[in-house]
C-alpha cells in the first residue's frame, strides 16, 4: 500500500479530503478494482474548482452527491459544477477566438469583415458555451445513468451466483464474496465494496452493508431488492427444504421482475422510437432539400448549416436516444470476460485512421486541385450532352466561390466515405474477434446446461466425479462442452491432476480454453459442494442446470419482445437512412445546378431587354447571386457527415436496446452499420447525382433556348 501523502498526491487530491471516500483504503481498492487512477473527466473538475469556483443548489446538491457516490467517481458536488461553468468558458472562448482570428485576417488582407452569418455563427457557439453550463455542471448524473445500465444488466447473473453458492453452503457473505469475483463490470465494485465496508468496520455484518446498498435500488429495481432480501432471509428458514424454496424464490423473483420490466419497456419503446427517426432522421435530411433555395433568397452560409446539422442536431439526437436507454429494465448482459490485446486495438487504430485520411484526402482533391492550380478545369460531358465541368469554381462578388462541378460533387462523397470506413474498420477489427468468441461461448453455456445434469446424474449414481467427467465426455463427443470434460478428463487420468487443478491450473486447466465466468462459477460451486460429499455434488450440479435453464429460457423471451423494435431500428440504419440522404443530394444539386445554370444564361443574354422595357434581365439575374448559392460540394458534405452520425448514434442506440452495456458488442454493430449504410448512401447518392444533373443541365437549356 501506498502513503497517505503519496495517494493524495497521485490522485491530486487535498489533504482535507482524507477522510470519508476520499480514505486511503478506498483510493487503493478502487484502483485495485478498476485497473486505473483518476479519468480525464475527474482530473477536469479538480482543475476547473481552482479557477471557477462555484455551488449548486441545495436540491441539486443532493442528488449530484448520491450520483458521484454511485459511481464511484473520485470528487465533489462543488467541483462538478465547476467543470460545468469552466467548460462554458472554454466554449465561450473558442467562439471569442473565431472571431478575432477571422476579424484580424480580413482587416490584415484589407478585405471587407465577414457577414452576418459568420457573426450569428460564432454567437450560436457562444451561446451553446452558455447553455450547456448547467447539464454539464451536472454531468455526473449522466454517469450514474450510464453506471446504472451497466449494473443493471447484470443483477440477474449477481442473483444466479448468490443462489447457486447458497443453495450447497448457508453463508451470506461468502456468496456475495463469491458473486463479486465473477459478475464483473460495475456490479463487481459495487459487491467489493459491500464486502469491503466491512471488512474496515463500516458496519458489522454484511446485511447492514447490503441494505445500505439495496436502498439506492429501491426505485430503480425492486425486483432485485425483493430478490436479495428473500436471499437473506432464507438463512433463517428452520429446514433445508423450505431454505432451499425460499433461494429458489428469489431467483424466480428476479428473472420474473427482469421480464415483465422487459415487456413494458419494448411496448413503450415503438412511440419513442419512431419519433426519433421522424424529427432526428427523416425531417431534418428532408429539409436540406430546400437549403440551396435558403441559401439564395436568405445568404445562410454553408457553414452555418454545417454547425446546426453536423453538431447541434447530432447532439440533440444522441441526448434524445441516450434517454431512452436510461429506463431499460435489468437486462442480461456480461457474461463473457473480453480479454483484449493492446497490439490489435493499436493496429486497428493504425489501419482505420490509414483508410480514413487516404479517402478524405482524395474526397478533397478538388479544393487541393484549384488551390495549387487555380486555372484549371475539365468540361464533362455524358451521352453527347453538357453536365457542366469537373471544378466549376465561379467569380462573384468577393472573390471565387464554389466548386460547384459535378465532378468536385462525386469526389466529395469519398469523404463521409472514407470517415466511415476508417472508423469502422477500426471497430472491425477491434470486435470481430472478440465478437466470434462471445457467441462461440454463448452457445457452449447453452450446451452446457444440459451437460451439467448429465453430470449431476452421473455423480449421483454413485460414480467419482473424476470418473463422471470421463463418463459425460464420450456421451458428448464431438460438441463443446464434450470437448471442456474431455480436456478434464484427462488433465485427472492422463496428466495426474487433482480436481482442482485439471480445471483451474493457469497453464493446462480446461477452464483456460472457455471464457464464460457461468462455467467456472459452476466448476467452483461444484469444487465447493464436494467437500461435503458426492450427493450434495448431484444436487448442485443439477439445479445449477436448471437455474441455466430458466436463464435462457427468460433471455429468449426478452429477445422476442424486443425483436420489433430492434428489426425496425436495423432498417432505419442499414436502408432508409442512407437512402433518403442519397436522394436528397441528388435533388439539392439538381436545384443548385438549375440555379447556376439559369445564371449563367441570363448573364449570356444581360443585354437584351423585355418588350417595352419593363423587365431587366440584370434585375433578374439579381435573384441568382451566386456568393450566396450553396456549392453541391459543401452541401453533399454536411448531408454526407450527418448520415455517418445519425448511423453512428442509432447503432449504439440499437446495441444499447439490445445488449445493454456492452462496448465490444456495440463497436461490433456500429462497424458492420457503418459499411453498409454509407457504402449504400455512396451508391445512392453518386447515381442520383449524375441522373439528376444530366436531366438538369438538359431542361435548363431546353427551357432557356440554348
Amino acid at each position: 500500500m501506498e502513503g497517505i501523502s503519496k495517494v493524495l498526491e497521485k490522485y491530486n487530491l487535498d489533504k482535507n479530503e482524507e477522510e470519508g471516500i476520499f480514505s486511503k483504503d478506498y483510493l487503493v481498492f478502487r484502483e485495485e478494482v478498476l485497473g486505473r487512477g483518476l479519468t480525464f473527466y475527474e482530473k477536469a473538475c479538480k482543475f476547473c474548482v481552482r479557477y471557477f469556483p462555484v455551488k449548486l443548489d441545495e436540491e441539486s446538491e443532493k442528488k449530484v452527491e448520491k450520483a458521484i457516490e454511485f459511481s464511484h467517481l473520485l470528487i465533489n458536488p462543488k467541483e462538478a459544477a465547476s467543470f460545468g461553468l469552466g467548460f462554458a468558458v472554454m466554449v465561450i472562448l473558442i467562439g471569442i477566438f473565431l472571431f478575432v482570428l477571422r476579424f484580424g485576417f480580413y482587416g490584415l488582407l484589407g478585405g471587407n469583415l465577414p457577414g452576418i452569418s459568420f457573426y450569428f455563427l460564432i454567437f450560436l457557439i457562444m451561446g451553446l458555451g452558455v447553455f450547456m453550463i448547467k447539464p454539464m455542471g451536472k454531468y455526473p448524473l449522466r454517469i450514474a445513468n450510464k453506471f446504472r445500465m451497466e449494473v443493471s444488466d447484470r443483477m440477474v447473473l449477481c442473483v444466479l451466483y448468490v443462489v447457486m453458492y447458497m443453495r450447497h453452503t448457508s453463508n451470506f457473505e461468502r456468496a456475495i464474496k463469491f458473486a463479486g469475483d465473477h459478475v464483473g463490470g460495475s456490479l463487481a465494485l459495487d459487491l467489493r465494496k459491500i464486502y469491503w465496508d466491512v471488512e474496515i468496520g463500516k458496519y458489522s455484518t454484511i446485511k447492514e452493508s447490503v441494505d445500505n446498498y439495496l436502498e439506492q435500488w429501491k426505485d430503480k429495481n425492486i425486483e432485485f431488492v425483493e430478490s436479495m432480501q428473500l436471499i437473506a432471509g432464507s438463512l433463517y428458514e428452520g429446514t433445508e427444504k423450505k431454505r432451499i424454496e425460499v433461494l429458489e424464490k428469489g431467483l424466480n423473483v428476479m428473472l420474473e421482475g427482469s421480464y415483465e420490466g422487459m415487456m413494458h419497456y419494448a411496448q413503450n419503446l415503438k412511440n419513442p422510437v419512431t419519433n426519433l427517426h421522424m424529427l432526428g432522421v427523416v425531417l431534418p435530411i428532408l429539409g436540406l432539400i430546400i437549403l440551396p433555395l435558403l441559401g439564395s433568397f436568405l445568404g445562410v452560409k454553408w457553414y452555418v448549416l454545417g454547425f446546426f446539422y453536423d453538431v447541434a442536431l447530432p447532439v440533440i439526437v444522441y441526448f434524445y436516444g441516450t434517454n431512452l436507454l436510461n429506463n431499460r429494465p435489468t437486462g442480461f448482459g456480461g457474461k463473457v470476460k473480453y480479454l483484449e490485446d493492446p497490439k490489435v486495438i493499436s493496429e486497428s487504430k493504425t489501419i482505420g485512421f490509414v483508410i480514413g485520411l487516404l479517402l478524405v484526402l482524395i474526397g478533397f482533391l478538388p479544393l487541393i486541385i484549384h488551390l495549387v492550380i487555380p486555372e484549371f478545369d475539365i468540361p464533362l460531358r455524358i451521352g453527347g450532352s453538357d453536365v457542366g465541368s469537373f471544378l466549376d469554381f465561379r467569380s462573384g462578388e468577393g472573390g471565387e466561390f464554389g466548386p460547384f462541378g459535378i465532378g468536385a460533387v462525386l469526389f466529395s462523397l469519398l469523404i463521409p466515405l472514407g470517415l466511415a470506413f476508417g472508423y469502422g474498420a477500426y471497430c472491425k477489427r477491434r470486435s470481430s474477434v472478440l465478437v466470434k468468441t462471445f457467441e462461440d461461448i454463448q452457445k457452449l453455456e447453452v450446451e452446457f446446461s444440459g451437460s451439467l445434469f448429465q453430470l449431476g446424474n452421473r455423480v449421483g449414481d454413485g460414480l467419482p466425479v473424476e470418473v463422471s467427467f470421463r463418463k459425460v465426455a464420450e456421451s458428448l463427443r464431438g460438441t463443446a462442452s464434450g470437448e471442456f470434460f474431455a480436456l478434464v478428463s484427462n488433465n485427472l487420468e492422463m496428466v495426474g491432476m487433482s480436481l482442482q487443478e485439471a480445471i483451474f491450473n493457469s497453464e493446462r486447466g480446461a477452464i483456460r480454453y472457455f471464457n464464460s465466468p457461468l462455467i467456472e462459477s459452476s466448476m467452483k460451486v461444484m469444487l465447493e459442494a464436494s467437500r461435503k460429499g458426492g450427493s450434495i455434488v448431484a444436487q448442485s450440479l443439477i439445479s445449477i442446470s436448471n437455474y441455466f435453464r430458466q436463464v435462457h429460457l427468460v433471455v429468449e423471451r426478452l429477445k422476442d419482445l424486443l425483436a420489433d423494435v430492434i428489426s425496425s431500428m436495423k432498417g432505419q440504419i442499414s436502408f432508409l437512412t442512407p437512402v433518403i440522404g442519397g436522394v436528397v443530394v441528388g435533388i439539392g444539386t439538381m436545384i443548385t445546378t438549375i440555379i447556376g445554370l439559369l445564371a449563367k444564361q441570363f448573364t449570356a443574354i444581360l443585354g437584351a431587354q423585355e418588350a417595352g422595357g419593363v423587365f431587366n434581365v440584370s434585375t433578374l439575374l439579381g435573384l441568382f447571386p451566386i456568393e450566396k448559392v450553396i456549392p453541391p460540394f459543401y452541401f453533399q458534405l454536411i448531408v454526407g457527415i450527418y448520415v455517418v452520425e445519425v448511423t453512428i448514434i442509432l447503432s449504439i442506440l440499437s446495441n444499447g436496446i439490445e445488449n445493454g452495456v456492452d462496448k465490444i458488442s456495440q463497436l461490433f454493430v456500429t462497424g458492420k452499420n457503418l459499411y453498409r449504410a454509407v457504402l449504400t448512401y455512396f451508391i445512392i447518392a453518386g447515381v442520383v447525382t449524375l441522373i439528376f444533373n444530366l436531366l438538369a443541365s438538359t431542361i435548363a437549356r431546353v427551357n432557356i433556348g440554348v
